[in-house]
Parts: structure tokens; sequence; C-alpha cells
């Protein structure tokens, strides 16, 4: 999703308001800024930075899934 206006940590922000909060990931183009935000203020199970290639987003998925086993 492109979302030329909005910053990611603002959807992250509004997800954790939510009643039943999903597990989250970032895909970025901002890389190392945005993880020392994530890691100060923001709880996402991983961020990956673009370009990426699928089978990068395919791991953290799959690891996201067994820890919440």
């Amino acid at each position: 999703m492109a979302m030329p206006e909005v910053f990611g940590c603002d959807v992250i922000n509004a997800i954790y308001r939510l009643e039943s909060v999903p597990e989250t990931g970032i895909i970025t183009g901002c890389g190392e800024r945005l993880k020392s935000i994530v890691n100060k203020t923001l709880k996402v199970n991983f961020i990956i930075r673009k370009p990426f290639n699928s089978s990068e987003l395919l791991k953290c998925i799959n690891k996201v899934f067994d820890e919440v086993k």
C-alpha cells in the first residue's frame, strides 16, 4: 500500500488503539531511521527495507507465525 501523505508510525499507532492488536510488520524505504523510532516507541514484529525480495518477506512472516503458536 502506498501512503504518500501518511507515515507508517501513524498507522502503527492507530493499530495499537484497536481492541485486538494484530501482528504487525513494516516494509519501508526509511530503513535505519525508522528502526530507531520503532525500537523506542512502537512494537512491530519485523521491519524490511525496500527493495526487498519475496523470500525475505516470507521468512519474516513465517517467523511471526512460529512465535505466535
